[in-house]
């Protein structure tokens, strides 16, 4: 998410989009994304769920939503995301 400042990772998520449109998905953040204290991340996705228990993280472009790691429940299936990056 952070090469080219956003730009490569902005060209896949578009090239992405028609099967991300139907299929639900969920990101994480990797050790890709660590550049500028994962602040290209965070900004992209800021609309995903986001953690309550620490609902906020500071990177370089302030503080955000904590979209970093979280869980949530479809059905009887509880998913979790987290980044070991």
């Amino acid at each position: 998410m952070n090469d080219q400042d956003g730009a490569i990772g902005s060209l896949y998520m578009n090239e992405i989009q028609n099967m991300s449109a139907y299929t639900p998905y969920m990101v994480d953040p990797g050790n890709h994304e660590v550049s500028y204290n994962f602040a290209y991340y965070t900004e992209f996705f800021r609309n995903m769920p986001a953690n309550p228990e620490h609902p906020t993280v500071t990177t370089d472009n302030g503080v955000a939503p904590n979209n970093w790691y979280f869980s949530y429940n479809i059905g009887l299936v509880h998913f979790v995301t987290l980044s070991s990056g």
